[in-house]
């Protein structure tokens, strides 16, 4: 369910078909995807997920498998 969803606002926000999201992909498949579309995609997790991510971990979110993971790890912490 996670995984879905974050393939959706990867979609939304990226502006891109959503069959072109799978757990493969790399900010450098998506020509949309540059600083400001980061930005705005971190923004859309953070209110999604109702978190606040640390500045480190959204520079490190550049591909499905870092946003999933770091954002799984933010959602376990919430839970403890």
């Amino acid at each position: 369910m996670m995984k879905k969803r974050i393939i959706e606002i990867m979609a939304e926000s990226l502006k891109t078909d959503i069959c072109k999201i799978n757990e493969a992909t790399m900010q450098t498949d998506i020509p949309n995807w540059d600083s400001l579309a980061h930005l705005n995609l971190m923004l859309k997790f953070e209110d999604e997920f109702n978190i606040s991510l640390e500045p480190e971990d959204i520079g490190r979110m550049t591909s499905f498998k870092m946003i999933y993971e770091i954002l799984q790890s933010y959602i376990d912490k919430e839970a403890n």
